[in-house]
């Protein structure tokens, strides 16, 4: 779950019902999808206008891509390599390629 607070990824136990892990964003998530074949967790930052790519297995790498003014919404792709970012703020479509993990 996001955590706007903290600017992370709250990680659930859901047997203790208790934050167990936190995985840093950019500041102030506001929508976290799971890609398609549920490798990655996809984080939309709206202050900090960038998306994170969060590898879901233990000590995966997490990677940060600027986008446009105040990212809100996200979908991937049918085939699962690109990113598709719409920009609250500056009204417009960022497209990301997950493999290079920028901004095409």
């Amino acid at each position: 779950m996001t955590s706007s607070r903290s600017s992370a990824i709250e990680v659930i136990d859901l047997e203790c019902q208790r934050a167990v892990r936190w995985i840093r964003t950019g500041h102030e998530p506001w929508e976290a999808v799971p890609s398609a074949d549920g490798a990655r967790l996809y984080v939309a930052s709206s202050i900090s206008g960038s998306v994170s790519i969060v590898g879901l297995w233990p000590d995966a790498p997490t990677s940060e891509v600027r986008v446009g003014s105040e990212p809100r919404y996200l979908a991937e792709t049918p085939d699962g390599a690109r990113l598709v970012v719409a920009n609250g703020l500056s009204r417009d479509v960022s497209i990301i390629d997950i493999a290079t993990a920028r901004v095409v």
